[in-house]
């Protein structure tokens, strides 16, 4: 992990061995045996406020995430989207190439 000059914020993965939610994924893993390569998003009571309601923590494939065409690209367009979403932890952009970047809907809000 790196931490952006501009705004002092840690970026990248986190490895989950050293995350404050080692034990909720593990406790996630366990009902996901035998799962399929790719990246994964903790979810459930004790993440983010359990906006999905799931009652129980689970890993949720990145793959299965709902896709907008309609998210602006200019800053005011897009803090205006995030706001009227708040159910959204953010956006996340994928390049062709492989390359992602997110904006976090609580970085969004806390700029404007």
């Amino acid at each position: 992990m790196q931490t952006d000059p501009e705004t002092g914020k840690t970026v990248g993965w986190e490895p989950v061995g050293q995350s404050a939610f080692a034990k909720l994924f593990e406790e996630a893993r366990e009902r996901l045996p035998g799962a399929a390569p790719g990246t994964y998003e903790l979810c459930g009571p004790e993440v983010n406020g359990d906006p999905e309601q799931l009652g129980e923590h689970r890993l949720v494939p990145h793959a299965t995430a709902e896709e907008f065409g309609d998210v602006p690209r200019h800053f005011d367009g897009l803090m205006t989207w995030l706001r009227a979403h708040p159910e959204f932890e953010g956006v996340v952009w994928h390049h062709p190439d492989g390359r992602m970047a997110k904006l976090k809907h609580r970085d969004a809000v806390a700029s404007a």
